[in-house]
C-alpha cells in the first residue's frame, strides 16, 4: 500500500505518523464521496425537473391538438349541415344570380313592386322527391301565372345542360329555368338542400317555405295558403 511507507507519507502529507495518515486519507475520500453523491443527488432532480417539464409540455401539446380537432370538427359539422331558408329571412336585392338555358348570367330577381310575389322553386334533376313533387309544381305554377303580381322561378342547382334535359323531358318552360348559380346565389337560398318551395313578397322577405315532399298535410296547407285545390 502507498500509505504504508512512511517517507512518502510524510513527502506527500507532511506527517510522519501512520495513524494521522490514513485519518486524512479517509477524510478525503468522504468528502469525495460526498461530493459524488452531492452531484448525483444534483443530477437526479435536474433530470426528473426535465422529465416533469417534459410531460407537462407533451400533456399542453396533446390538449392543444385537441382542441384544434374540436374546433375543426365543429367547424365542418357547419359547413355540412345544409343552410335552409326559413319564414322571415330578407334576401338581397342584388347580388343573387344564376344561368338561363341560354348559358347567360342574369339575375334571380326578388319582388320589388307592393303585391308582387316570387314563387321560387328550387330542385335538381337527380333529385328523386323533386320528380315526385313535379306534378304538383307544375299545376301549381300554372296556375299562379294568370294571377297578376305573382311570377314563378325554377332554380336547378345542377349544370345548364342537364337542366335543360329535363325541363324539355318534363315540359317545363325554359323561359322559367335558371340553373348552375354561383356559390353566392347557392348558399343564400340554401341549396345545399332541395326541393324547397319558397314564395317572397314584394320586400324581398321569405313569406312561406315548405321544404321536401309535397305530402297530403304540405298540399293542404299550401291549398290553404294560395286559395286553390292542389
Amino acid at each position: 500500500m502507498l500509505y504504508e511507507d512512511p517517507l512518502t507519507v510524510q513527502v506527500i502529507f507532511g506527517f510522519d505518523k501512520r495513524n494521522a495518515v490514513l485519518i486524512n486519507c479517509r477524510a478525503i475520500t468522504f468528502l469525495q464521496f460526498h461530493h459524488i453523491i452531492a452531484t448525483m443527488n444534483a443530477l437526479r432532480h435536474y433530470v426528473v425537473l426535465i422529465f416533469k417539464t417534459s410531460i407537462w409540455c407533451l400533456a399542453a401539446a396533446v390538449l392543444a391538438q385537441n382542441i384544434i380537432l374540436i374546433q375543426q370538427n365543429r367547424n365542418l359539422k357547419m359547413r355540412t349541415q345544409p343552410k335552409l331558408l326559413v319564414s322571415g329571412t330578407r334576401l338581397p336585392a342584388i347580388n343573387l344570380r344564376a344561368a338561363t338555358m341560354d348559358g347567360l348570367l342574369t339575375p334571380v330577381n326578388v319582388p320589388s313592386q307592393k303585391d308582387n310575389k316570387l314563387l321560387l322553386i328550387t330542385f335538381s334533376p337527380t333529385c328523386p322527391i323533386c320528380r315526385d313533387n313535379l306534378t304538383n309544381w307544375l299545376r301549381l305554377a300554372a296556375a299562379l301565372r294568370t294571377r297578376d303580381g305573382w311570377r314563378v322561378i325554377w332554380l336547378s342547382r345542377d349544370s345548364i345542360q342537364t337542366t335543360r334535359e329535363y325541363c324539355t323531358a318534363h315540359q317545363i318552360p325554359s323561359s322559367l329555368v335558371l340553373a348552375d348559380p354561383p356559390y353566392r346565389t347557392y348558399a343564400e337560398l340554401g341549396l345545399d338542400a332541395v326541393p324547397q318551395t319558397v314564395v317572397i313578397t314584394d320586400t324581398g322577405t321569405v313569406d312561406r317555405v315548405w321544404i321536401g315532399s309535397l305530402t297530403t298535410k304540405t298540399l293542404e296547407e299550401m291549398s290553404a295558403y294560395f286559395n286553390m285545390a292542389l
